[in-house]
């Protein structure tokens, strides 16, 4: 008699190969979709750095000091649509040594349709 596999012992092993499988496709899967959020929010908080600092209605009014020459670039500084919202204004006045001094803490909340971040500026006079 020749040693060789049962037909059950053949499925079995056809069934845990595709459950392994199905385990590591879901697991890249995974891995990709949260390294593509994890990228695309990076993208915003750069955004919100600009929108946060200098004047302008857009992007790109706010860096048109850089002599910005990529047309893709001009395009998404245009019109991407960062809002920025000043939530907390809290001003103290101290006076130490005889000085005066002006402590202010400024919270602003910076958010697109996506994502939102939340910058604090304090200015000490």
């Amino acid at each position: 008699m020749k040693k060789a596999f049962t037909l059950i012992e053949i499925m079995i092993s056809v069934v845990m190969i595709f459950i392994i499988m199905g385990v590591v496709l879901e697991v890249t899967s995974n891995t990709k979709h949260l390294f593509l959020i994890n990228k695309d929010y990076n993208a915003f908080v750069y955004k919100s750095t600009i929108a946060v600092f200098g004047k302008g209605k857009n992007l790109y009014e706010k860096l048109k000091d850089f002599n910005i020459r990529n047309d893709k670039i001009i395009h998404t500084l245009k019109y991407d649509k960062i809002n920025v919202k000043k939530e907390l204004d809290y001003s103290m006045n101290e006076n130490i040594n005889n000085q005066n001094i002006n402590i202010s803490i400024n919270k602003i909340k910076v958010f697109d349709k996506h994502h939102q971040t939340v910058y604090y500026s304090v200015d000490i006079k």
